[in-house]
């Protein structure tokens, strides 16, 4: 037996402790050791910003606000992405880089990663979240690439999109500028097990999220599908007051998705 197993930390009336946890009851019960299957290690979140591609920053106020409140609220790691902007950037770029960092943070799955938080407390089980706006886009684009690439190093908990941008059937000038490359989606092969859409009442992009959604259910897409509206609310409103019940509801949802079994 290692000579440190029985060095007394404290000693009551009824038992005492040892260094090593060990639980000795002067009554005669059995010592009890500290669980050996203890786990401490926690879902990891992956964060896109958005602002159509071409501004905002995981750095912004809001969003290190908005992000901290999540990881408290879900229990996760959270890991922020700052992306390459248009147009000086055109799309593909923000999805190619936000791809390259989830197989960045995946990679830390073996426990040899660089960042040391990384590889000791992200569940990596347990993967995945996406944002809102534009980078739900991009959460699409990634659980798309995780879904063709076949990433199975992490198993795919969910993807939810804060109303969310997605193109529709008419010429956009914006779009033909930040990605003039742009092809149909292949929703079928999305990545992910489950999918929570978020829209609002007064969101010019509603109407899209809605059709997202349907699309989603008509596809060939196995798993939960699910779509929220909020009343009397616009896009990103979430992010705009923090403090509003209707916000902190779509945060406690989000959470509860998330941690569904």
């Amino acid at each position: 037996m290692d000579r440190g197993t029985n060095q007394m930390a404290l000693e009551f009336t009824n038992f005492r402790i040892y260094e090593d946890g060990r639980i000795e009851r002067f009554g005669g019960d059995e010592t009890i050791p500290l669980s050996p299957n203890y786990d401490n290690r926690i879902p990891i979140f992956v964060f896109f910003h958005g602002e159509a591609f071409c501004a905002g920053s995981p750095f912004s106020p809001y969003y290190t606000r908005h992000i901290a409140s999540l990881a408290a609220e879900e229990n996760v790691v959270a890991l922020s992405v700052r992306y390459q902007k248009a147009p000086e950037h055109p799309l593909p770029t923000a999805f190619e880089d936000t791809w390259d960092a989830v197989q960045w943070a995946v990679a830390h799955s073996s426990g040899c990663g660089l960042e040391s938080w990384l590889n000791e407390y992200a569940n990596f089980q347990r993967a995945l979240v996406g944002r809102a706006s534009a980078d739900a886009n991009i959460t699409h684009i990634v659980y798309l690439c995780s879904g063709v690439n076949g990433l199975s190093v992490s198993k795919i908990v969910g993807m939810v999109l804060f109303h969310p941008f997605f193109g529709n059937d008419e010429p956009s000038k914006l779009m033909g500028i930040i990605f003039p490359s742009s092809s149909g989606p292949n929703l079928g092969k999305l990545g992910c097990r489950r999918v929570l859409v978020f829209v609002a009442e007064k969101d010019s992009l509603r109407d899209r999220g809605v059709g997202y959604y349907k699309a989603l259910k008509k596809s060939e897409k196995k798993g939960l599908v699910e779509i929220v509206e909020t009343q009397g609310e616009g896009n990103v409103f979430h992010l705009l007051n923090q403090e509003s019940d209707k916000a902190k509801a779509l945060i406690k949802k989000e959470g509860d998705f998330f941690n569904m079994a």
